[in-house]
């Protein structure tokens, strides 16, 4: 059930003040996912002020689900794994354990590929034709060229030491990333504005949507907001509050950054749209393509500096998003998956492995739309999760877990429930995903559920909101109808009464690895490096 990086922190590990939660919001708020996310609102047929309004209030909710969601990891020092056993069981929680891992290898391909586009500028910047005139020698079945399949390896090479490394030994990272992103997009910004003479009247889509169809194109414009870069974010919350140093500084560090920092990033998105449709006769949503415009229209040696300037930024920032959304949790999965065999460090390898190769991840670009589909409709099985944990924690036990008993698979504990599966949490967890499914399955394609107006695809619009809401109240009720006599207990107390009590019995007061066995499961001197892979 444990082994060391499954562990509560302990306090020499938990180094992220305020600053350093902050710094990692506003660092993740400047990606290239916030940049061009209003490319898929407007396309469907919003102005460009319905999509920054969608996405402005999107990231308030986004915001409020992470400081709320994230909390318990900075209370108890336990990463998402753990937590998720308290709602759903010691042997329930594995099923949303699993199915987070397969996401996060998803998005580690997809981020790669998104980093290779920019490796792919920043060699055109230093070579030029030479590189741009690279002859292929893929078949077309490959889907990518020579060319594209090197900058693809060479950023993958990139960002690979990353693995070797756990969050409290990069937090470094987003400090660095916080600075460097915004100078970037700015830079953009201003020289677009520059150089176009203002966006003029946003003209950004060929169509308007109807009346009736503007409050549905709205909410989905919404959901693909939540689902984006929020999504990722709050479903590994946990994995890296256990590394703050109290509870204030996880909640303060993110309240002060995440409700209004990716917005800020839409806004310049989408004036930099309307700007470069005025260069040139199109908008470029990806930075990568707009930077690749400039150059042809001006190779010049400053030119060509500036461009590797920005797709050098670009390429690290990718790489600081790649690390915290998509290897960390996985990481934190992988080692709750398969304790006995996996700690972090192997597991990062393995997310590099299979996410980067195995997904095939440059296969994005053969049908991207159906591609974007399916990701923001696997939203809806994150919502669900995080509905029946944040009702368990701050509705039914009041912020109270027992941490020995989290990490143990004996009959009498407190979360074995019913052979180690919680049934409400079930119940509640399939309710959501249940009332969004039919219209998901529409968005990829089948005919019969499609259609903005179909009430399946009604439904599936409101998205990751419904689905936490219908996980929410349906998994409090059952627990308030047919409770557990743990959950009792813990509902008796006050609210994180056993928070302190908890920390000086296994973390503060303990040692590593003590918490189920009594001794060290895995030495942790021999816990970092690359000598453990």
């Amino acid at each position: 059930m444990t082994n060391w990086d499954l562990e509560p922190v302990d306090e020499e590990r938990r180094n992220w003040n305020w600053k350093t939660f902050g710094s990692y919001w506003l660092s993740e708020s400047w990606a290239v996912t916030q940049f061009t996310i209003g490319s898929q609102m407007v396309v469907s047929g919003l102005l460009w002020w319905h999509a920054l309004l969608a996405c402005a209030i999107a990231h308030l909710f986004g915001a409020a689900f992470a400081v709320l969601n994230c909390r318990s990891g900075a209370a108890y020092h336990i990463p998402f794994p753990v937590v998720v056993r308290g709602c759903f069981g010691v042997y329930g929680g594995l099923w949303p354990v699993f199915s987070r891992s397969v996401l996060d290898l998803v998005w580690y391909g997809t981020q790669s590929a998104f980093g290779g586009t920019f490796v792919d500028v920043a060699l055109i910047t230093i070579f030029g034709d030479l590189w741009r005139d690279i002859p292929n020698h893929l078949p077309e079945s490959a889907s990518i060229t020579t060319r594209g399949m090197t900058a693809f390896f060479l950023y993958w090479v990139l960002q690979f030491w990353t693995t070797f490394f756990r969050p409290n030994e990069l937090k470094w990272m987003y400090y660095v990333k916080a600075i460097i992103m915004p100078i970037n997009m700015f830079g953009i910004f201003i020289w677009a504005i520059y150089r176009s003479g203002g966006p003029g009247d946003f003209q950004l889509t060929e169509y308007a949507v109807s009346n009736t169809a503007l409050a549905w194109a709205v909410l989905a414009a919404m959901n693909s907001a939540l689902n984006g870069n929020f999504g990722p974010l709050v479903a590994s919350g946990q994995d890296i509050t256990r590394f703050a140093r109290s509870r204030r500084d996880a909640t303060i560090g993110q309240a002060i950054s995440a409700p209004w920092s990716a917005t800020v990033v839409v806004t310049l998105g989408l004036v930099t749209a309307a700007c470069s449709r005025k260069i040139y006769g199109q908008a470029y949503w990806s930075p990568a393509l707009l930077l690749q415009a400039i150059m042809e229209e001006n190779f010049s040696s400053a030119t060509r500096f500036a461009c590797f300037l920005s797709a050098a930024t670009f390429i690290f920032g990718n790489i600081c998003t790649n690390y915290i959304c998509n290897i960390v949790p996985f990481g934190s999965d992988c080692t709750a998956l398969w304790p006995r065999r996996i700690n972090y460090i192997r597991a990062a390898v393995i997310c590099a492995l299979v996410g980067g190769w195995l997904m095939v991840p440059w296969k994005v670009s053969v049908d991207g739309a159906a591609f974007v589909n399916a990701i923001v409709g696997m939203g809806i099985f994150v919502a669900t999760l995080i509905g029946v944990m944040m009702s368990d924690y701050y509705i039914i036990r009041k912020g109270n877990y027992y941490i020995e008993d989290l990490y143990s698979s004996d009959p009498s504990g407190r979360y074995y429930y019913t052979k180690g599966f919680n049934w409400r949490a079930y119940a509640a967890y399939l309710t959501g995903v249940a009332l969004q499914f039919p219209g998901f399955l529409g968005t990829l394609g089948v005919k019969s559920l499609a259609g903005p107006l179909q009430p399946a695809q009604q439904l599936y619009t409101l998205g990751y909101l419904l689905a936490f809401a219908t996980a929410f109240v349906i998994y409090t009720i059952l627990c308030l109808l047919f409770p557990d006599e743990h959950m009792k207990e813990a509902k008796a107390m006050p609210f994180e009464a056993l928070c302190k009590r908890e920390r000086t019995r296994f973390i503060d007061g303990g040692r590593q690895g003590s918490v189920v066995s009594g001794h060290d499961d895995i030495d942790a001197s021999k816990e970092k490096g690359m000598s453990e892979v």
